[in-house]
This record gives C-alpha cells, structure tokens and sequence, in this order.
C-alpha cells in the first residue's frame, strides 16, 4: 500500500489561501470609505434653523428632507459666488446684532430712551 503525504499537504496549503483571501477581505471591508447613505444624515434640529424656516416661508414649501438640501445646496452656492465664508458662529452673532439694532432703532425712535452710561 502507497502512503500518499501530498493529500494533507494541499489541503493545509488550501486552508492558508482561504484564510488569507478572508481576512484580506475583512480588512478591505473594514477600510471602506463611508457608504453615500451616511452622507445623507440630516443634522440634528435641522426643521428648526430660522433661516431655513424663513426660506421655507418666502417660498411657500413644507420643512421637508428634500426641501433642506435644496436650502442647503442654495445657501452653499450663493455662499460660493459671494466669495465669503459661512459660520454659523458669525451667523448666528450676525443676525442677533441686526436684531439689536432694530431694537435700539425703535428705542430711539419712542418716547422711551436707553441711556448708555
């Protein structure tokens, strides 16, 4: 009777490949960029931001997930061709200072004055 060692010797050799090709995939898999979907995730409160309501308004639209990414692909490109940069920090300290100057302007304009020491 003929021993044959080759048998057990291509299947651990079959048993490494398939290992291999496994764990290279899992690795693959693992360093994949963020699928589209995730992109997609609308910021949290997105419904209440005042500007876009305002938006919403002039253009007579419901507050809508498709209807916030046209908002935001119209904001971003005005914001582009205006050349300047959006913070909403400074956006945010923007419109309260056009608030307070309405405020002060109709405070002047009363019979009621605030006096600035």
């Amino acid at each position: 009777m003929r021993k044959s060692t080759g048998h057990p010797f291509f299947a651990f050799l079959l048993i490494a490949v398939l290992g291999t090709v496994l764990v290279m995939g899992a690795d693959a898999a693992m360093s994949v960029r963020p699928s589209r979907r995730q992109g997609n995730v609308l910021p949290v409160g997105w419904m209440y931001d005042m500007r876009y309501s305002v938006w919403c308004a002039q253009r007579g639209l419901s507050a809508t997930p498709r209807t916030w990414r046209k908002y935001t692909r119209e904001r971003d490109r005005l914001t582009r061709r205006a050349g300047g940069i959006r913070s909403p920090l400074l956006d945010t300290l923007d419109s309260a200072m056009e608030d307070f100057s309405e405020l002060w302007e109709a405070r002047q304009g009363s019979r009621f004055s605030i006096s600035v020491p």
